[in-house]
């Protein structure tokens, strides 16, 4: 799959979390999404720099910043679909996908209970869900990287 095929794949199926994604399909979405968010941000952070000379450019680019967060946020659900799909072509389940969103999300809600306390404890919660979350991103890494497997069954197939 080139690069063009892959990035049509990626937003034609936004919401399916079924089926399978291949490597090259997987990888070219994702080299899609940096150069596209990385290249926004850049022009909004250098017309940002620019507004006090300029103030039409600066605040076009900075446009292009505030776009960039809608990027994000428009990408969010293909790319996750994606790395289910990904991960079903590898022979797991979807779901090792969810728990790095878990970890993030348990390790925010810590966080905002503790009021931002800095004691003791609560930064060596945060360390540890921050620890823990770097393993297991690492793990699903690895594992988005390896090639298909034939022996991923749905969960439906099963019956």
């Amino acid at each position: 799959m080139n690069f063009t095929d892959a990035i049509e794949a990626g937003y034609k199926n936004y919401f399916n979390f079924s089926g399978r994604a291949t490597r090259s399909e997987y990888w070219w979405f994702v080299l899609w999404t940096i150069i596209v968010i990385t290249g926004m941000v850049a022009i909004g952070l250098v017309g940002a720099l620019e507004f006090k000379t300029d103030k039409v450019l600066g605040g076009v680019a900075l446009l292009l910043a505030v776009l960039a967060g809608f990027v994000v946020i428009a990408n969010l659900i293909p790319s996750i679909s994606l790395q289910f799909r990904r991960l079903h072509d590898t022979g797991r389940s979807g779901w090792w996908a969810g728990g790095s969103y878990l970890i993030s999300l348990v390790s925010q809600l810590a966080h905002y209970a503790n009021h931002g306390s800095h004691d003791l404890n609560t930064l060596l919660v945060q360390l540890v869900f921050s620890l823990g979350g770097l393993v297991y991103n690492i793990v699903v890494l690895v594992f988005l990287v390896q090639p298909s497997k034939d022996t991923y069954k749905p969960y439906n197939s099963y019956r």
